[in-house]
């Protein structure tokens, strides 16, 4: 097993990131992504910090802001080349999500001798098959001490097979300062569903069921996930379980690595 999962860049990110997490933490303006810094209020960190963290990290984001404005402030103060990433910010409130969330799961068939686990400390085996389910589908896996649950609460829903394979992967984090603006948000995402298990709506199911039991453990208010504007299937399976898009409001990072990266 793995620590950190990525290219050598992407993972000294990781380590920088764990190595100065008890900081990051405490300052309601930030929170750990895991593999990116999120800035959560980019008015009170500035852009000349935000180029900081970039320049460190290799990458840093500004979570939920307006995208048309946030773009060209950071193609102002980077030059156009600079590698932008954009995704919408989806937000729910636990009146909206908790019962779509429901209905989700209900109508799932659970085929015979399926299980699903809700787990907040993997074993070695458990987070090798969620890294490589993950990686399968292009989704990038967290530093196992995020999967561990090892610096805030995380959850990762799995959905196994009769002969006990992963199928389908969710997870869900209380990551944000209880004094930022997201104090009553958890976050969401990392989705991912077997190739061959496909179009059965393995996905709308463990981000429901991810969604609920994240809720019961955390007690959220509000819910953050997020999509890129042309993956239509993440967007439909967010907006099923009873989150709603603004189409101007998105999360977007700078990539100084010239590498990809995801949320």
């Amino acid at each position: 097993m793995q620590d950190y999962y990525g290219s050598e860049k992407t993972i000294a990110a990781q380590k920088r990131l764990r190595e100065m997490h008890e900081d990051i933490a405490a300052n309601p303006a930030l929170s750990n992504g895991g593999r990116i810094l999120n800035i959560l209020d980019l008015e009170a960190v500035g852009m000349d910090t935000l180029a900081e963290h970039a320049r460190l990290f290799g990458f840093a984001s500004a979570t939920a802001v307006p995208i048309a404005e946030t773009r060209q402030r950071l193609l102002d103060h980077f030059g156009e080349a600079v590698d932008i990433s954009v995704w919408l910010a989806i937000l729910g409130d636990a009146d909206s999500v908790l019962p779509a969330c429901r209905a989700v799961v209900e109508r799932f068939a659970m085929p015979d001798g399926w299980t699903l686990t809700h787990l907040d400390c993997p074993t070695d085996s458990e987070i090798d098959q969620i890294a490589a389910l993950s990686l399968a589908c292009e989704v990038a896996p967290a530093p196992v001490y995020y999967i561990r649950s090892e610096v805030f609460p995380h959850l990762t829903s799995c959905l196994w097979d009769d002969t006990g394979a992963l199928v389908a992967t969710a997870a869900a984090s209380q990551r944000y300062h209880q004094e930022s603006r997201f104090g009553d948000a958890a976050f969401a995402g990392g989705v991912a569903v077997s190739a061959d298990r496909r179009r059965m709506g393995l996905g709308q199911f463990i981000n429901a069921a991810v969604l609920l039991e994240s809720h019961a453990r955390f007690g959220w208010s509000r819910v953050l996930e997020q999509a890129r504007a042309d993956n239509a299937a993440s967007r439909g399976m967010i907006r099923a379980c009873g989150l709603r898009e603004d189409l101007d409001i998105g999360t977007i990072a700078v990539n100084l690595t010239g590498e990809f990266i995801t949320r």
